[in-house]
Protein backbone atom coordinates (compact mmCIF):
# COMPACT_ATOMS: atom_id res chain seq x y z
CA UNK A 1 0.00 0.00 0.00
CA UNK A 2 2.86 2.07 0.97
CA UNK A 3 4.92 2.11 -2.24
CA UNK A 4 1.80 2.84 -4.48
CA UNK A 5 1.06 6.10 -2.26
CA UNK A 6 4.30 7.19 -2.82
CA UNK A 7 4.18 6.42 -6.23
CA UNK A 8 0.88 8.36 -6.72
CA UNK A 9 2.31 11.12 -5.13
CA UNK A 10 6.05 11.23 -7.37
CA UNK A 11 3.07 10.95 -10.37
CA UNK A 12 1.37 13.99 -8.80
CA UNK A 13 3.97 16.44 -7.90
CA UNK A 14 5.72 15.61 -11.49
CA UNK A 15 2.22 17.00 -12.74
CA UNK A 16 2.39 19.70 -10.48
CA UNK A 17 6.34 20.42 -12.33
CA UNK A 18 4.86 20.19 -15.62
CA UNK A 19 1.82 22.51 -14.72
CA UNK A 20 3.81 25.26 -13.34
CA UNK A 21 4.51 28.58 -15.66
CA UNK A 22 7.82 29.59 -16.08
CA UNK A 23 7.15 33.57 -13.64
CA UNK A 24 7.02 36.94 -16.11
CA UNK A 25 10.46 38.25 -15.84
CA UNK A 26 12.13 40.77 -17.25
CA UNK A 27 15.80 40.41 -17.70
CA UNK A 28 18.34 42.67 -19.31
CA UNK A 29 20.65 41.16 -21.67
CA UNK A 30 24.40 41.86 -21.94
CA UNK A 31 24.34 42.99 -25.89
CA UNK A 32 22.28 45.94 -24.31
CA UNK A 33 18.76 45.06 -24.64
CA UNK A 34 15.38 44.50 -22.53
CA UNK A 35 14.14 40.99 -22.77
CA UNK A 36 10.62 39.87 -21.08
CA UNK A 37 10.36 35.89 -20.25
CA UNK A 38 8.43 33.85 -21.01
CA UNK A 39 6.43 36.47 -23.83
CA UNK A 40 9.86 37.11 -26.28
CA UNK A 41 10.42 32.92 -25.69
CA UNK A 42 6.81 31.80 -26.85
CA UNK A 43 7.11 29.38 -29.80
CA UNK A 44 10.36 28.06 -28.67
CA UNK A 45 11.50 25.76 -25.97
CA UNK A 46 14.03 27.81 -23.96
CA UNK A 47 16.78 26.10 -21.31
CA UNK A 48 17.38 28.95 -18.46
CA UNK A 49 21.14 28.10 -16.83
CA UNK A 50 20.97 29.77 -13.79
CA UNK A 51 24.02 31.22 -11.24
CA UNK A 52 23.75 32.86 -7.97
CA UNK A 53 26.88 34.14 -7.29
CA UNK A 54 30.06 34.47 -8.76
CA UNK A 55 30.83 31.10 -8.00
CA UNK A 56 28.45 29.58 -10.07
CA UNK A 57 29.96 31.25 -12.89
CA UNK A 58 32.45 27.91 -13.68
CA UNK A 59 29.12 25.74 -13.19
CA UNK A 60 27.03 27.59 -15.51
CA UNK A 61 29.63 27.78 -17.84
CA UNK A 62 30.47 24.43 -18.16
CA UNK A 63 26.81 23.24 -18.42
CA UNK A 64 26.26 26.06 -21.43
CA UNK A 65 29.41 24.60 -23.23
CA UNK A 66 28.54 21.38 -22.79
CA UNK A 67 24.61 21.37 -24.31
CA UNK A 68 25.19 24.11 -26.65
CA UNK A 69 25.13 21.85 -29.44
CA UNK A 70 22.28 20.10 -28.18
CA UNK A 71 20.29 23.71 -27.67
CA UNK A 72 21.50 24.51 -31.65
CA UNK A 73 20.57 21.20 -32.99
CA UNK A 74 16.70 21.17 -31.11
CA UNK A 75 15.86 24.84 -31.78
CA UNK A 76 15.51 25.91 -27.79
CA UNK A 77 17.06 28.84 -26.68
CA UNK A 78 19.51 28.46 -24.42
CA UNK A 79 19.70 31.14 -21.60
CA UNK A 80 22.48 32.05 -18.89
CA UNK A 81 21.28 33.53 -16.15
CA UNK A 82 23.58 35.73 -13.80
CA UNK A 83 21.77 36.87 -10.45
CA UNK A 84 22.56 39.66 -9.84
CA UNK A 85 20.00 41.70 -7.03
CA UNK A 86 22.07 41.60 -3.99
CA UNK A 87 25.24 42.91 -5.90
CA UNK A 88 25.26 46.57 -4.57
CA UNK A 89 23.54 48.90 -7.07
CA UNK A 90 27.22 51.15 -6.82
CA UNK A 91 29.02 48.59 -8.58
CA UNK A 92 26.54 46.72 -10.70
CA UNK A 93 27.60 48.01 -13.71
CA UNK A 94 31.61 47.65 -13.08
CA UNK A 95 30.56 43.53 -12.38
CA UNK A 96 28.45 43.64 -15.72
CA UNK A 97 31.03 45.15 -17.48
CA UNK A 98 33.44 42.30 -16.28
CA UNK A 99 30.78 39.88 -17.45
CA UNK A 100 30.37 41.51 -20.38
CA UNK A 101 34.02 41.27 -21.25
CA UNK A 102 34.81 37.65 -20.60
CA UNK A 103 31.38 37.00 -22.72
CA UNK A 104 31.88 36.21 -26.40
CA UNK A 105 29.71 38.86 -28.65
CA UNK A 106 27.18 36.34 -30.27
CA UNK A 107 26.45 35.10 -26.88
CA UNK A 108 26.16 38.07 -25.48
CA UNK A 109 22.11 38.62 -26.17
CA UNK A 110 21.36 35.34 -24.46
CA UNK A 111 23.12 35.97 -21.37
CA UNK A 112 20.79 37.39 -19.16
CA UNK A 113 21.35 39.75 -16.41
CA UNK A 114 18.05 39.21 -13.29
CA UNK A 115 17.97 42.42 -10.90
CA UNK A 116 14.88 41.99 -9.41
CA UNK A 117 12.46 38.73 -8.74
CA UNK A 118 15.64 37.02 -7.21
CA UNK A 119 13.70 35.31 -4.09
CA UNK A 120 10.95 33.87 -7.23
CA UNK A 121 13.65 32.57 -9.02
CA UNK A 122 15.23 30.64 -5.86
CA UNK A 123 11.65 29.41 -5.48
CA UNK A 124 11.26 28.43 -9.10
CA UNK A 125 15.10 26.48 -9.30
CA UNK A 126 14.52 24.55 -5.61
CA UNK A 127 17.86 26.87 -4.33
CA UNK A 128 19.84 25.59 -1.47
CA UNK A 129 23.57 26.43 -3.05
CA UNK A 130 24.40 29.56 -3.85
CA UNK A 131 27.58 28.42 -6.05
CA UNK A 132 25.77 25.71 -7.92
CA UNK A 133 24.11 25.44 -11.15
CA UNK A 134 20.41 25.37 -11.63
CA UNK A 135 18.74 24.62 -15.11
CA UNK A 136 14.52 25.40 -15.97
CA UNK A 137 13.27 23.82 -19.16
CA UNK A 138 10.49 25.52 -20.45
CA UNK A 139 8.32 24.14 -23.66
CA UNK A 140 7.31 26.75 -26.44
CA UNK A 141 4.33 27.59 -24.25
CA UNK A 142 6.63 28.73 -21.24
CA UNK A 143 4.97 25.52 -19.00
CA UNK A 144 8.30 24.35 -17.22
CA UNK A 145 9.02 21.13 -18.17
CA UNK A 146 12.50 19.88 -16.54
CA UNK A 147 14.19 21.04 -13.79
CA UNK A 148 17.79 20.16 -12.33
CA UNK A 149 20.05 21.38 -10.04
CA UNK A 150 24.32 20.45 -9.34
CA UNK A 151 27.02 19.95 -11.46
CA UNK A 152 27.69 18.92 -15.34
CA UNK A 153 27.91 15.31 -14.42
CA UNK A 154 27.46 12.65 -16.62
CA UNK A 155 24.13 11.52 -14.99
CA UNK A 156 22.97 15.40 -15.65
CA UNK A 157 24.10 16.32 -18.89
CA UNK A 158 22.75 12.97 -20.66
CA UNK A 159 19.08 13.81 -18.80
CA UNK A 160 19.67 17.76 -20.00
CA UNK A 161 19.87 16.49 -23.33
CA UNK A 162 17.19 13.61 -23.23
CA UNK A 163 14.79 16.76 -21.74
CA UNK A 164 15.78 18.67 -24.95
CA UNK A 165 15.40 16.91 -27.62
CA UNK A 166 11.50 15.37 -26.07
CA UNK A 167 10.74 19.07 -25.27
CA UNK A 168 11.90 19.75 -29.11
CA UNK A 169 9.50 17.19 -30.45
CA UNK A 170 6.77 17.96 -27.93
Amino acid sequence: MTARVLAFLGALSLLAARAQTLPTTEFQTLAGSKLTLPADSQGHAALFIVGFSHASSKPTSVWSKQLETDCAETGTTCYTVAVLQDVPRLVRGMVVSGIRSGIPKDKRATFLVLLHGEDVWKKLCGFSDSDGAYLVLISRTGQIVWKWAGPPDATGLSTARERLHEAARN
